[in-house]
């Protein structure tokens, strides 16, 4: 027999369904720029992870998709949130999924989500530690710099120059 869903979480449901509806897409990331790419694992660097694919050279294909987390009109800042797949990198048909979002860059500060109006303004991390060879670690990707920010929404950045 299934235990009763509480009701704050059938009332947050059917929150979201609402926004949803209202918006005509998805309650979160509604807008994004998917695109495909490269992932380039550099090696290792000091101590092992313990997982394979982090630890070695490596290249592994994937698909990326870069988007606004509450949707809030531009320009207001937003929550960004960046999903990867590197296909293959678990193994032969095993695809690794990682889940970021826009964040500071000091390492104490890396785990607190924060908003931004430049895609490519800053780190992005999980908020989550993950359990990696025995040790709790918080995963992040670092944007290249560029001279000028591009203070553009994720669909823009497709038509930005390189």
């Amino acid at each position: 027999m299934s235990r009763p869903v509480p009701l704050r979480v059938r009332g947050s449901r059917a929150g979201f369904r609402q926004l949803a509806r209202l918006r005509h897409a998805p309650a979160f990331h509604p807008d994004g720029l998917t695109c495909t790419g490269e992932l380039a694992m550099p090696g290792l660097r000091g101590a092992a992870w313990g997982v394979p694919w982090l630890d070695g050279l490596g290249r592994y294909e994937c698909v990326v998709r870069l988007s606004r987390g509450a949707g809030l009109p531009r320009p207001l800042p937003d929550w960004l949130g960046l999903a990867v797949r590197a296909l293959d990198a678990g193994g032969p048909g095993r695809p690794v999924d990682l889940l970021l979002t826009s964040s500071a860059r000091p390492p104490v500060l890396r785990r607190l989500p924060l908003p931004r109006g430049d895609a490519l303004g800053g780190p992005y991390s999980s908020l989550l530690t993950y359990r990696v060879g025995g040790r709790g670690m918080v995963l992040a990707a670092f944007p290249r710099r560029r001279r000028r920010p591009l203070h553009r929404s994720p669909p823009a950045l497709r038509r930005a120059p390189p």
